[in-house]
């Protein structure tokens, strides 16, 4: 729906703190995909849509094989 901008520092400690489930430096900005709304929509049983780049997809396919549908 929305981004959510956050500073660079923030951004990084966040890669360090295992919080994304992907992450990717592109065209000079870091962008990823915060882990916990991600899990707690799964665990509702609703299904997630991500429209990032082959980065993010290769990350997600490493962590998520079984659950990832990609096109």
């Amino acid at each position: 729906v929305a981004y959510n901008f956050i500073d660079e520092a923030s951004f990084r400690a966040m890669v360090e703190r295992d919080e994304l489930l992907e992450s990717a430096l592109v065209f000079d900005n870091y962008y990823g995909t915060p882990r916990a709304p991600v899990e707690a929509s799964l665990s509702a049983g609703r299904d997630m849509l991500f429209d990032i780049d082959w980065q993010g997809t290769q990350q997600l396919v490493e962590r998520a094989r079984e659950d990832l549908v990609s096109v």
